[in-house]
């Protein structure tokens, strides 16, 4: 039997990998910013998937939540109010009484008028300061995740980048975009435009949650697997393709945002 020689390579990088990523999560913190965190997407899918790192231990030690959203609340309320999302998903994914009342004992609250509002940010920023000058970490990095309507995120991100970066060669801030990205191409092209004018590429993600659904990956494959598909199932061929995710539940307060982007 001929041996590969290449089987101890990825052991190797495996490992360096592991090393580096225990590295960071012993040295650095990590404060994250849920913007809208009030709404529909922050209850039922951040604040769930956070909960599932920080069970799983995938996040520094030292690190902190804190929402941002128009709606008046304590922070005490408003960890209430995410409580029964995260006893769900611990249902489903696992998790203990006693690890979900860790996670929320490092939540914090802060609301403000708009989402682009100064004082409400810098009051946000001084919260933020006075948590990472407690600590000696080498590394304190920032990030904000934009659980909002796309034509919130110019605001936002100003707002963000006049009052919240973090400084230090070694630290850095990150700005997560859920999609959609706007309404049409014309409306995408001014908010990239807004973003790039005020932030480089490095500190952002542009992401779409659905595009991770088993279902949508599925359609690559039997597209691009198939060949009677490959002869037909293109630009030549298909005029349009609709997607409908239907939900046992009403718009709950989503109506101003499925008014514009469906």
């Amino acid at each position: 039997m001929m041996s590969n020689p290449n089987n101890g390579t990825n052991n190797n990088n495996d490992n360096d990998f592991d090393e580096h990523t225990n590295e960071v999560l012993r040295t650095s913190s990590l404060s994250i910013v849920v913007v809208g965190a009030s709404g529909d997407l922050a209850k039922k899918k951040t604040y769930p998937s956070l909960f599932a790192l920080f069970k799983d231990k995938l996040l520094p030690s030292n690190t902190k939540l804190w929402g941002y959203a128009r709606s008046k609340s304590t922070d005490a309320d408003f960890r209430n109010k995410i409580r029964p999302y995260l006893e769900e998903s611990a249902k489903k994914a696992g998790g203990t009484p006693a690890q979900i009342t860790s996670f929320l004992d490092s939540c914090f609250y802060q609301s403000g008028p708009s989402y682009g509002d100064i004082p409400s940010y810098r009051a946000l920023s001084k919260s933020i300061q006075e948590y990472e000058a407690s600590l000696t970490k080498n590394q304190k990095n920032r990030l904000f995740y934009f659980a909002i309507p796309p034509n919130v995120f110019g605001e936002t991100g100003v707002a963000i980048k006049q009052t919240c970066m973090t400084s230090g060669k070694n630290n850095w801030t990150r700005l997560i975009v859920e999609k959609p990205f706007g309404r049409d191409l014309e409306s995408f092209e001014e908010l990239n435009a807004t973003l790039s004018k005020h932030f480089h590429e490095e500190h952002l993600y542009r992401i779409d949650h659905y595009l991770g659904k088993e279902m949508v990956q599925n359609l690559h494959v039997l597209r691009f697997a198939n060949t009677w598909f490959e002869r037909c199932w293109n630009a030549d061929n298909i005029q349009c393709v609709l997607l409908t995710f239907k939900e046992p539940f009403g718009t709950e307060g989503r109506g101003g945002y499925f008014d514009q982007y469906g």
